[in-house]
C-alpha cells in the first residue's frame, strides 16, 4: 500500500487523495471515479474529512491563548491563569464644590456622598456623574459650604437582588449588564426577606487572607461576556445560606466617551430646590476606558500570572499599575541602586498618562497605596517621577530618481515626512524607548524604491512655561552632546536693567577652548535681537552634557505660544538618543529628585512645529526633496 497522505486541509487536494487511494486498489481499477455517483460519494467523503480537519484545528487554536480568537477561549485561559479581564471603567473628575444652601436647610453641617448627581455633555450626549465617596463640610463665613478635591465617578447606577436557594449557594449570579463598572461593585447579602439584617461582602485578593468565615466574593467573565458573581463554599470564603438575598450594586459606565470633561452641573438637590451648586473643576475627567480587548487579555494574563500577586521585579509594577489604571499609556521602573549617585531603598516610577489625560496626585497615591504597598517588600519605598518630554526634530535632504516614479517632489517630501511620523508612532512615544538614527534614515529611504540617498540631521528640543514678569532661573538638560553655535529658541521679549527688550531669542556662544572636532567645554547662552546682535548674557551652557542654566525675566512669548521652545543640534557623534542611564540632582546618596539622561523618565516625541515667522518656530520635520536622472 503507497504511503498515506494525511497533511492536506484543502477540500480538493483531499478529494484528489481519496481518488488516488481508491485507484491503487485491484477492486476498483477499472473505475471511472469522475462519474456521477462515485463522484458524489468522493464530495461526502472529501467534506467529512475537511470538516473534522477544520473542527480539530479550531479546537487546537483556541486551546492556547496566544492562538485562540474567540474572547472565550481567551478569557477562559485567562482564568486558568489567575487572571480576570477588567471590565469598562467610568472616568473620574476632580473638582471644588461650593453650596448655597436653601433658606429651608438651617444646619451648620452638610455631607455629600453617592446620591449627589451631576451630568456632564459628551459629544456622545449626556452623561451621569455621581459623587464618589463621602464628604463633609462645615458652613463658611459666607454661609456656603466648600468641598474641596471631590472625586465624582462617571456612570449611572443600577441595582439587582437575586435569592441564594440550595442548587446556586455559591452562585453564579449574573450581573445583567455588559457595561458594568467592577471598581463600583457594592454587594450586600441580606439574610432573608423577612430578617433584614445585611452583610457587606468584599472582592477577593488574596488567598492568604482568606479562611472559612471571610466575607468575600470571586468575579469572572462568563462565555457570553457577561460577569458573574460567586461566593465561598464554607472552606474558602464564607458560603451563602439558603434564603438569602444578594444585593448588588453598581455603575454602568459608558467607558471613554467620559474622558476630557470639565464642565459638570448638579441634577439632584442637596439641601432644597433654592440651594446654589457651583462645581469648579481642578481635573478633567480621565481614566474612562472599554472593556478589556482580546489582544490586551493575551498579553497581560501571562505577565498578571508571572507576579503572583506580588510586586517584586519592575515588569511586575508595570503589569499591575497597568492593569488597574487605564489612562496609563506606559510605564517605567527602576531600583534607587541604578541612580548616579545611587539612591538606596528607593523604587522610582514613571507612568506616562495616555493621550488627553492626566494623571493626578491622587491617582498616584492610590497606585502607591492600593496597588503597591500591599503587595511590595516593607523596606522598600515607591516614590513617582513625572515623564520628562524631550521633542525631536528632523532636518532631511532627499534625492530621487523621477524616471523611476510617478510621484511628484511633493509626494516623495510627504511619503518621507509620513515615514518620520510612522517611526515615532510606533517604536516612539513612551517611556524607555530611544531613537536610531539609523532607523529614521531607513524609514525614510524605504518610503519609495525611486528613493537614492537620504542625509538627515536631526536635533533636540525642550519647552519651558516661563514665570512671566519675574527674574527665575532654569535648569535645562537635554542630556546629550550638543554641537556649539546652533542653540535657538523661539522669540520672547525680556526686560534688562528695567528695560523691556522685544522679539529675543535665545543663542550661545562657545569658549575659545571649544575647538572641532570633538566642542568639549562649554559656552554662554545670550539674548539675540532679530539682527542677530548678541545683546546681554542670561546663563551658561555645557555642550558635554546638554546642560543649560539660565537666568532671565521673561515678559511675554509671541503668537499663540504657552511655551519657550528651545532647539538644539546634536553632535556628530551623538546622533543616537539613549533612554537608559540615570543621573540625580544632588551629591547626597538617600534622596534627590531624578533627571533623565535621557533617563527611563524620558519620552521621545517628535516635534510637532510648524515655521512661523511671527513666533520664530521652525518646522519639527523639514524635508527638502531634489530630483537626480541617472
Amino acid at each position: 500500500m503507497p504511503q498515506l497522505q494525511v497533511t492536506e486541509l484543502e477540500f480538493e487536494q483531499i478529494k484528489t487523495n481519496l481518488k488516488n487511494f481508491m485507484r491503487n486498489q485491484s477492486e476498483f481499477s477499472d473505475y471511472d471515479f469522475d462519474g456521477a455517483g462515485l463522484n458524489v460519494l468522493l464530495d461526502v467523503l472529501a467534506y467529512n474529512t475537511h470538516y473534522n480537519g477544520v473542527l480539530a484545528h479550531m479546537l487546537a487554536n483556541e486551546s492556547f491563548i496566544d492562538s485562540a480568537i474567540k474572547r472565550s477561549s481567551v478569557v477562559s485561559i485567562a482564568k486558568a491563569l489567575g487572571y480576570t479581564p477588567s471590565s469598562n471603567f467610568g472616568a473620574v473628575a476632580y473638582g471644588n464644590l461650593t453650596v448655597t444652601p436653601s433658606p429651608t436647610y438651617t444646619s451648620n453641617y452638610l455631607t455629600i456622598d453617592k446620591s449627589v448627581l451631576f451630568s456632564a455633555l459628551s459629544v456622545t450626549g449626556s452623561l451621569s456623574f455621581c459623587v464618589d465617596g463621602s464628604y463633609s463640610a462645615t458652613k463658611n463665613s459666607d454661609g456656603n459650604f466648600v468641598f474641596e478635591n471631590i472625586k465624582l465617578k462617571q456612570g449611572s447606577r443600577v441595582f439587582n437582588s437575586f435569592v441564594a436557594d440550595s442548587q446556586t449557594l455559591a452562585g453564579p449570579f449574573t450581573v445583567p449588564n455588559e457595561n458594568v463598572d467592577l471598581s463600583t461593585l457594592l454587594i450586600r447579602v441580606q439574610n432573608s426577606r423577612n430578617d433584614l439584617e445585611v452583610t457587606t461582602f468584599f472582592p477577593y485578593k488574596n488567598i492568604i487572607d482568606v479562611n472559612s468565615s471571610s466575607k468575600v466574593y470571586f468575579v469572572d467573565e462568563e462565555f457570553d461576556g457577561l460577569f458573574n458573581i460567586r461566593f465561598g463554599d464554607g472552606i474558602i470564603g464564607q458560603a451563602l445560606e439558603a434564603g438569602n438575598l444578594v444585593n448588588v450594586e453598581y455603575l454602568v459606565s459608558s467607558g471613554a466617551s467620559g474622558n476630557s470633561l470639565r464642565t459638570f452641573s448638579s441634577t439632584s438637590n442637596i439641601t432644597g430646590s433654592a440651594e446654589s451648586v457651583g462645581f469648579e473643576t481642578t481635573s478633567p475627567s480621565s481614566g474612562g476606558r472599554a472593556k478589556e480587548s482580546i489582544d490586551s487579555i493575551r498579553f497581560n494574563a501571562p505577565l498578571h500570572n508571572a507576579t503572583k500577586g506580588r510586586v517584586v521585579t519592575a515588569i511586575d509594577y508595570e503589569t499591575l499599575i497597568k492593569q488597574t489604571y487605564a489612562n496609563v499609556q506606559s510605564v517605567s521602573v527602576w531600583g534607587g541602586e541604578f541612580n548616579n549617585p545611587p539612591i538606596y531603598g528607593k523604587v522610582f516610577i514613571s507612568a506616562q498618562p495616555v493621550a488627553g489625560a492626566i494623571i493626578t496626585d491622587t491617582q498616584k497615591e492610590e497606585i502607591i497605596n492600593n496597588v503597591i504597598l500591599p503587595r511590595s517588600s516593607i523596606s522598600v519605598i515607591p516614590e513617582f517621577v513625572d515623564p520628562d518630554i524631550t521633542y525631536v526634530f528632523i532636518d532631511g535632504k532627499v534625492t530621487y530618481n523621477p524616471q523611476k516614479t510617478f510621484l511628484t517632489a511633493f509626494d516623495i517630501q510627504e511619503a518621507a515626512t509620513t515615514a518620520i511620523e510612522t517611526y515615532f508612532n510606533t517604536e516612539l512615544n513612551t517611556l524607555g524607548k530611544d531613537f536610531y538614527f539609523s532607523k529614521a534614515h531607513d524609514y525614510i529611504k524605504d518610503s519609495s524604491p525611486s528613493i537614492l540617498s537620504v542625509s538627515i540631521d536631526n536635533g533636540l528640543q525642550k519647552r519651558i512655561s516661563p514665570i512671566f514678569n519675574f527674574m527665575s532661573s532654569y535648569d535645562i538638560r537635554f542630556n546629550a552632546k550638543l554641537h556649539p553655535r546652533d542653540i535657538k529658541s523661539t522669540y520672547f521679549d525680556i526686560e534688562i536693567s528695567e528695560s523691556t527688550i522685544q522679539k529675543v531669542r535665545l543663542a550661545d556662544v562657545p569658549d575659545t577652548s571649544v575647538k572641532p572636532p570633538s566642542y568639549s567645554g562649554t559656552g554662554t547662552m545670550y539674548i539675540q535681537n532679530t539682527a542677530g546682535t548678541n545683546l546681554a548674557s542670561v546663563g551658561t551652557v555645557n555642550y558635554d552634557t546638554g546642560q543649560m542654566t539660565l537666568q532671565m525675566k521673561v515678559m511675554s512669548l509671541y503668537g499663540a505660544d504657552q511655551t519657550l521652545k528651545i532647539n538644539v543640534y546634536l553632535h556628530d557623534d551623538a546622533k543616537d538618543v539613549s533612554t537608559e542611564i540615570l543621573t540625580s540632582t544632588t551629591i547626597a546618596q538617600t534622596s534627590g529628585a531624578v533627571f533623565a539622561k535621557p533617563s527611563s523618565n524620558t519620552v521621545l516625541t517628535l516635534d510637532d512645529s510648524v515655521n512661523d515667522v511671527i513666533t520664530g518656530a521652525s518646522s519639527g520635520v523639514s524635508i527638502e526633496v531634489v530630483s537626480k536622472v541617472e
